[in-house]
C-alpha cells in the first residue's frame, strides 16, 4: 500500500515507485501523466509516458495499466471524444501486446487507418510486457502528421485525451471503462492529468473499476 502525502512529492514518489518496479522489464520515457488513479492511495491506474526527440521529429510513447485482468488499453489524441480521433489500442495476446492505429469517425468501434483510403498505421511497438499487476507497452510515431487520420504530436501543455480499456482481449464495446482528460504533453511534465467537467474517468478518481 502506497502511503498518502500530497501535491508534488506524492507524484514524484509514485512515479519513482513505479520506475523500480519496471525497471528490469521495459524502459520507459522520462516524462509523464497519471491520466486514472485510485480515489483513496492516488496511485496510478493508467498512465501515459512520453520522450520527444526533435532532432529526428519522434515522439516515444508507453502506456502502463495496473488493473487487471488485462485485456485491451487504448488512447486517442487530441480530441476527449470519438468524433475525429486518432486512436492507439494495444491489445493482450499471450502475455505480450500487438498494436494498432485506428481513427474514430463517430462514437462507436473505430476504423483501422489501414482500412481507410490515403491513410496507413503510422504507429510502431517497441517493446511490451504482462504480468499479474501490469500491462506495459512503448510505441513511437513521428511528431507530424503522415496522413490525414494523424493527429500531429507535438508538446503542448493542454493536450486533450481519451482513453479506454477493457479486461478482455477483444474491441467490443468498452462500456464505462473510459475517461478524457488534459495533459501537459511537453518534456519533462510528471504528474496527474486534468479531469475534464464531466468526465467518467479523471487524473484522480473514485470512478469504480468494471470487470468487461
Amino acid at each position: 500500500m502506497v502511503s498518502v502525502s500530497s501535491g508534488p512529492q506524492l507524484v514524484s514518489h509514485l512515479i519513482k515507485r513505479l520506475f523500480i518496479i519496471l525497471s528490469s522489464a521495459i524502459t520507459l520515457p522520462s516524462s509523464s501523466s497519471i491520466l486514472l488513479a485510485d480515489h483513496n492511495t492516488k496511485a496510478p491506474i493508467i498512465t501515459i509516458y512520453y520522450d520527444f526527440n526533435e532532432t529526428n521529429k519522434s515522439v516515444t510513447l508507453g502506456l502502463v495499466a495496473t488493473n487487471p485482468p488485462f485485456g485491451s488499453l487504448g488512447v486517442g489524441f487530441g480530441r476527449a471524444d470519438m468524433h475525429g480521433t486518432d486512436i492507439v489500442i494495444g491489445i493482450v495476446n499471450n502475455s505480450q501486446v500487438t498494436i494498432e492505429d485506428y481513427y474514430a469517425f463517430k462514437e462507436g468501434k473505430p476504423s483501422l487507418d489501414s482500412n481507410i483510403s490515403g491513410c496507413k498505421s503510422s504507429y510502431y511497438l517497441f517493446d511490451s510486457l504482462v504480468n499479474t499487476s501490469h500491462m506495459i507497452f512503448t510505441f513511437g510515431r513521428s511528431i507530424d502528421p503522415e496522413d490525414a487520420c494523424d493527429y500531429p504530436l507535438t508538446q503542448n501543455d493542454s493536450m486533450l485525451m481519451a482513453f479506454a480499456w477493457k479486461n478482455v482481449s477483444n474491441l467490443s464495446f468498452h462500456g464505462q471503462n473510459h475517461g478524457q482528460v488534459k495533459v501537459n504533453f511537453t518534456q519533462g511534465f510528471q504528474g496527474y492529468a486534468s479531469p475534464l467537467n464531466g468526465s467518467k474517468g479523471t487524473g484522480i478518481t473514485n470512478f469504480s473499476l468494471h470487470q468487461s
